[in-house]
């Protein structure tokens, strides 16, 4: 099966991780924001319980709804390993293209169909990019001197 990732759970436990790594993701995240958002909403004198209340109604929502998007990237990645044999970046590729596809479903217009490609492709080329970016940015940094900085005559 190539070489496993060990820095991760195994698959059936991942999935259960991914789900409380993303809502915790989520609700800190969206935390920050609505209170930011709900105390610049809100008039003066009444700025912290304003964002507190905009933290409260918000971020559990937020988290939510990012633990739905982890948990489906993660069982989806779980299949692709399970499917293909193999963990390489290309399971995650997948994996984020199909769950796009996946949440786009749920939107009720007439044209599912070009929303789901759009979102289809749109997913695919961003974990193409955030997987090759690394790799990218090695290749470009590795043929400089590294004493370069050291030894210049400035």
């Amino acid at each position: 099966m190539g070489t496993p990732e060990t820095s991760r759970e195994p698959c059936p436990d991942r999935i259960l991780d991914d789900v409380g790594g993303a809502f915790g993701m989520g609700a800190v995240g969206g935390s920050v924001f609505h209170f930011l958002k709900g105390a610049y909403n809100t008039p003066n004198g009444m700025r912290l319980s304003g964002g507190a209340q905009a933290v409260r109604m918000n971020a559990p929502r937020v988290g939510g709804s990012f633990a739905v998007w982890g948990g489906l990237f993660s069982t989806f990645d779980c299949a692709m390993v399970y499917a293909r044999q193999k963990e390489d970046p290309w399971n995650s590729i997948a994996a984020g293209a199909a769950t796009g596809g996946f949440l786009s479903t749920r939107e009720k217009d007439v044209t599912v169909f070009l929303s789901l490609s759009k979102r289809l492709l749109s997913s695919c080329i961003f974990f193409i990019l955030a997987y090759n970016m690394p790799c990218y940015v090695t290749s470009m940094t590795e043929h400089e001197d590294p004493y370069s900085v050291i030894l210049s005559p400035d």
